[in-house]
Order: structure tokens, then C-alpha cells, then sequence
């Protein structure tokens, strides 16, 4: 079992959709960015459920709220060739965001038993939100068919079968349906709307994309090179021709977190003032400032700051035979 990290960082306008004839949403393309994360377990348990939805990205003119993206007007719109939030949106320039890339998704511990699907979904801001209130709805509909889907794999990778294909999963590689379809007469209106749309029949589905892994998966994506450096991941989100062919691509990025618990070590979890010192392989609880002060007189750098719960499980009582003496107290 490890823990593991992962962000979205930025994504890129290979083609933008056709717009609006008055701009009365803004200038070009203004996008925003829905991720439905899930923990499952090998018995279809789901462990975690979240979502994360960006903020509004694009022409920030009479829309102030927004975040300023793209190159259409000195008040950003993004258009065909942008990439946001910088040049080579893959390779992180800067901290973590909340509302907008690079932001972080998920982070957690993986186990062989155990699988996030993390269902990142783009979308055209045009100001009704029926569509997107109806993916919310389908998500939560669909989502004891994604868990048993998921099951599958785990148990496949566990019993050494190899899966074909890669680690993201379209909503029909996971033998389910579409999670909605959008008659033509819908699109002509003004709602928000999915990025990759395909054309079924005189109508348009929503095939959705999964990222899932597992311990191994993860082990081994935070370790290849898929063309944009360790870890990272395009998804491509492209439309059908007759609707302009719109195309984006979001990059996510997989993370190993490295948790030291040599002897020595100085950790505390980031949501907990508490610091922890680490001897045979156990966690020891320090006090206070005067105590820290006896390990380290830079705390600030030594101390080693964890995801929430990754010591959880680290054990209160060190392995037998080591040798302990308190500060305070001479006998060994």
C-alpha cells in the first residue's frame, strides 16, 4: 500500500467550440471542470465519494467571478491553440489552487484491494445548468454499476490478468450505457453542455472518461512517461464534426508520496499541530516545543508534513528488541 496524489494540472484547446453569434456568454470558449472521485473496495463498497467542480474559466469582462483564461480578448475567451493555466499546462509552475488548475483532485492510500475512479468531465459555460443537474443525477444513478465495473478489474488484477487497453475507461469500455443522451434540438439552446459529444443516430451521448487505479496502477503511472513527463495523463475530450469538433485536453498528474519512517524521523499530519518522532518503525508522540527543540532547531524544514492520516495506522509500540531510553529518565 502506498499514498498517493493527484492533480489536475491545466489543460489545452486543441480546437474551441463553435460559439455563440453575439458572444452573449463571452468571447469564445468559457469552460468549467466537474470531477466525481470514488474510493471502492474489492467488495463494491463505495469507501469515498466526492466532487470538485472548478470555477468558470474565460472572457472575464462584465463577469467578474470569473478566472481570467484564454487569449480571444485582452479579458481572456479561450480559443483554438490556448492552454491554461500556462504555456505547457502539464509541467506545474506554481502552487495549488482551489477553483482552478493545478488543483488537486484526490490524495489518499491505495491497497490491491482497493481502486479510486476519478470521472473528470468538461464543460461549455452558456448559462443553464438542466444538463449539468442532469449528470449530477446519472452519476448518482449509475453509480452501483461503476462500483461493480470496478470490482471486476480489481479482481482481475489481483488474479495477474493483464487488462486490455490503458488505465482511462470510456463509460462503454466499462460495459455500461452512455450516462445521458442530448437530442439536436438541445443543443441549439443555451445550456451548459458536455465537451465530447458523439453522434448516435439523430442524437448526441455523453461517453464518459475514467481514470482507474489501483496500488500498482497508480505505482506504475506516477512512475511512466506517457509523452509529457512521470505521471502525467492526457484525457481527450473531443466532439463530433458536426457540432465544429471541439477538442480539449486535460492533463492530470499521478503522484507517489514518499512517508519517511526511518528512525529519527520527524512527521506530523497536515491537518494536526501534533509532531510524531519515529523509532522501530513506531510513532512517538512529542509535546512539546522544548522536547522538538532536542531533535531539531529548525522544525519549520524537519518536520515532515503528511497527508491526513497517513500515521494512523503507524503502530504506538516500536518492534521487539529495540533499545529505548526517556530524556528524562536513565534506565534503559
Amino acid at each position: 500500500m502506498a499514498w498517493y496524489d493527484i492533480t489536475l494540472e491545466g489543460f489545452r484547446v486543441h480546437q474551441q467550440t463553435t460559439d455563440h453569434a453575439f458572444n452573449v456568454d463571452g468571447w469564445a470558449d468559457e469552460v468549467f471542470i466537474h470531477s466525481d472521485v470514488r474510493v471502492i473496495s474489492q467488495s463494491g463498497a463505495t469507501l469515498v465519494a466526492s466532487a470538485s467542480q472548478s470555477a468558470i474559466m474565460g472572457d472575464t469582462n462584465s463577469f467578474p467571478h470569473r478566472v481570467h483564461a484564454g487569449s480571444k480578448t485582452p479579458r481572456g475567451g479561450l480559443q483554438t491553440n490556448d492552454e491554461f493555466p500556462y504555456h505547457q499546462p502539464w509541467a506545474r509552475q506554481g502552487s495549488l489552487r482551489s477553483s482552478a488548475p493545478p488543483m488537486r483532485l484526490w490524495q489518499g492510500e491505495l491497497t490491491d484491494e482497493r481502486a479510486i475512479t476519478i470521472t473528470p468531465s468538461l464543460w461549455e459555460w452558456d448559462g443553464g445548468s438542466d444538463l449539468f443537474n442532469s449528470w449530477g443525477d446519472a452519476l448518482v444513478s449509475y453509480g452501483p454499476a461503476i462500483a461493480q465495473a470496478v470490482v471486476n478489474i480489481i479482481t482481475m488484477l489481483k488474479a495477474g490478468v493483464p487488462l486490455p487497453g490503458d488505465i482511462v475507461k470510456s463509460t462503454l469500455e466499462l460495459g455500461l450505457q452512455p450516462l445521458f443522451s442530448l437530442s439536436s434540438a438541445v443543443l441549439g439552446q443555451a445550456k451548459d453542455r458536455p465537451i465530447g459529444l458523439s453522434k448516435s443516430g439523430k442524437d448526441y451521448v455523453y461517453n464518459a472518461q475514467t481514470l482507474i487505479l489501483t496500488d500498482k496502477g497508480a505505482d506504475l503511472a506516477a512512475r511512466s512517461d506517457f509523452g509529457k513527463g512521470p505521471g502525467v495523463i492526457e484525457m481527450v475530450y473531443r466532439d463530433d464534426g458536426s457540432l465544429g469538433a471541439a477538442s480539449y485536453s486535460l492533463y492530470l498528474k499521478v503522484e507517489k508520496l514518499s512517508i519517511p519512517l526511518q528512525d529519527g524521523a520527524l512527521l506530523r499530519e497536515q491537518s494536526n499541530p501534533r509532531v510524531y518522532v519515529i523509532y522501530g518503525g513506531a510513532k512517538f508522540w512529542i509535546p512539546s516545543m522544548d522536547l522538538l527543540r532536542r531533535y531539531t532547531s529548525r522544525p519549520e524544514v524537519d518536520v515532515v508534513v503528511v497527508p491526513d492520516g497517513a500515521l494512523a495506522d503507524t503502530p504506538v509500540l516500536p518492534r521487539d528488541m529495540l533499545v529505548l531510553r526517556e530524556w528524562s529518565s536513565a534506565p534503559v
